[in-house]
């Protein structure tokens, strides 16, 4: 059974190279996330841990923060240069677009975090 745990990250910086510290809130100084894991009873209040992405959780970050408004935008752009519009408006509406991709994306963040699973392990004593 998944549950979910809440973890404190002391060491940000080491998050720099996932793809998926976007959607998990680090890059906006939040240092406490949400991590749904099916290890839940093995952690205490206190522990120190290692989080870890598993499966295709940083390639899914990638997918839908990036690869996926990328394609809407060119899709956008190219269907109203189709239709005849001007630049200027093909760009607005690529832009509107994009836009409405990530407040979609943000609305929907709690059923997107339950896509995302983490491996989490006890750090040795310290």
């Amino acid at each position: 059974m998944s549950g979910r745990m809440s973890v404190k990250i002391y060491d940000a910086v080491k998050c720099e190279g996932c793809a998926a510290s976007g959607l998990c809130g680090i890059d906006a100084g939040d240092n406490t996330i949400l991590v749904a894991t099916d290890a839940v009873e093995q952690f205490k209040v206190g522990d120190d841990v290692v989080v870890r992405p598993i499966g295709g959780t940083q390639w899914r970050a990638v997918l839908l923060a990036l690869v996926v408004p990328c394609v809407l935008a060119i899709l956008v752009a190219l269907v109203a240069l189709a239709c005849g519009l001007s630049e200027s408006v093909a760009a607005l509406a690529l832009l509107v677009s994009v836009v409405a991709y990530y407040i979609v994306l943000y609305l929907s963040r709690r059923k997107v975090e339950g896509g995302l699973k983490w491996h989490v392990e006890s750090l040795p004593g310290i």
